[in-house]
């Protein structure tokens, strides 16, 4: 944690670096990723080394954030009051999900059927073995504005239903505050995962390959993106929740 920051320059990441909470990074250097272009696959793909925030959601095993607290009430879109026996904290991300807490649960489904050509990039293969409930699978997330041990509120009101005695709430473990203010960025990859509060804004930005993976509160703000016919993207998925994006984009593939 602290403030990192680059003096006027070019400044070229060997390897991907890990932002922990409660970081900035700024300055006026400009910040240089590797790119990694598939020699197999056919059209324009950039994978660039550059910054890795990663919180903790292990739902399975000695890593757990907390166990899962189960509710046996379906759930429609729009609530926020919730009566169970709970150890939340105002202030708590929590994930309210119905995914299965295993790979080889019925209603997994496979999200990569090749090798990758890069190792460690974290492509899980499982099997599926029911379409039906693969296509029920939900998640979202949201923060405990207020906790009694039988009751929560959150902040948000739910996005979904969720069939009764399926769905979990989990407390996990964000990187939380993360800044980038000032820097150019050349061929830069971010790769965010359970991330609560992560700020981006800078003036330039080129085949920059942005992920943001179940993140609550992220804010992108490139005045000048150029993406150079590349791959580069901005991709928020996995339940990421109060996205905002602002500034320029072009030439994307």
């Amino acid at each position: 944690m602290g403030v990192i920051y680059f003096p006027p320059g070019r400044y070229k990441l060997k390897d991907n670096v890990n932002v922990f909470s409660d970081t900035t990074i700024c300055g006026e250097g400009t910040i240089v990723g590797t790119n990694i272009i598939s020699p197999t696959l056919q059209f324009p793909v950039i994978y660039t080394i550059g910054f890795k925030i990663w919180g903790d959601a292990t739902i399975t095993g000695p890593n757990s954030v907390g166990s899962p607290v189960g509710y046996s009430n379906s759930i429609a879109p729009n609530e926020q009051v919730f009566n169970l026996v709970n150890n939340f904290s105002a202030g708590d991300l929590v994930m309210i999900s119905n995914f299965p807490t295993a790979t080889n649960g019925s209603d997994t489904c496979i999200l990569h059927t090749y090798t990758p050509f890069i190792t460690n990039c974290d492509y899980p293969t499982v099997t599926v073995n029911n379409q039906t409930k693969r296509q029920l699978r939900r998640k979202e997330f949201s923060v405990i504005e207020g906790a009694t041990a039988s009751q929560i509120k959150l902040v948000d009101k739910t996005l979904f239903y969720y069939d009764q005695q399926t769905v979990k709430f989990t407390k996990v473990a964000p990187v939380k505050n993360v800044k980038v203010e000032g820097v150019m960025l050349d061929t830069v990859g971010f790769k965010l995962n359970l991330v609560k509060n992560f700020a981006l804004k800078v003036a330039d930005a080129k085949k920059v390959n942005f992920s943001a993976s179940s993140c609550y509160n992220c804010t992108v703000n490139i005045d000048n993106f150029d993406a150079q016919n590349t791959a580069g993207a901005l991709d928020f998925n996995e339940g990421s929740r109060h996205v905002n994006v602002k500034g320029n984009y072009k030439n994307f593939v």
